[in-house]
Parts: structure tokens; C-alpha cells; sequence
């Protein structure tokens, strides 16, 4: 998986969503332009939702597992498997995860 611009994303003025760049310091990016199609608030909405992706991508990270990567024993709180077995088959985090990896 290719790596995503670290956190934390924010929404600009307007319609566009930055981040610090990890090149230069001090320098922002564009990570995102947010269509002008939907309303003003669907826009918005649009914005936020995508600008705490890297946060919500930490928190799911965090949850697999009960938050015990390291333990085998440990178990995932949406499928209840023990991380030793795997994921269950459509678990919802498990699949939440891949997509964000890019493998879903």
C-alpha cells in the first residue's frame, strides 16, 4: 500500500482539503478538492467526512485486536476472532481496513 499523507487534514476556505507537507516545513498541500455539485452543506459534510480519515483510519487500527496488535490471543471486537485465527469472513473492521489499505 502506498503510504497517505499523515494527518492532521484540514478543510480550507472553500473547498479544498490540506495537510503540512512531510517534504518541507511549513509548506501546506492539497490532498483533496470537494465538487461544488451538492449543496453548500452536502459540500461541507463531504469535506469533514474526508478531512478525519486519517484519524478514523488510526481509531481502526487501534480496535483491531482490542488494540493488542503484539498478542495473538487477543480478540478483534467486531467478529470476536482471536487474531491467531484471522479476521472472520465479512468482518466489518477487517474489511473497513483493507479498503483503506487499498486492498478492498
Amino acid at each position: 500500500m502506498e503510504k497517505f499523507t499523515p494527518g492532521p487534514w484540514k478543510i480550507e476556505p472553500g473547498r479544498e482539503i490540506t495537510a503540512q507537507s512531510t517534504r518541507y516545513e511549513g509548506e501546506e498541500i492539497l490532498v483533496a478538492k470537494v465538487s461544488w455539485r451538492p449543496t453548500q452543506a452536502e459540500m461541507r459534510a463531504n469535506a469533514t467526512l474526508i478531512s478525519a480519515s486519517p484519524n478514523m483510519y488510526a481509531a481502526l487500527k487501534l480496535a483491531e485486536w482490542g488494540g493488542h496488535a503484539d498478542d495473538e490471543e487477543h480478540y478483534c471486537p467486531v467478529c470476536f476472532n482471536k487474531k491467531r485465527c484471522g479476521h472472520a469472513r465479512g468482518c466489518e473492521l477487517a474489511l473497513s481496513i483493507a479498503k483503506a489499505e487499498g486492498r478492498g
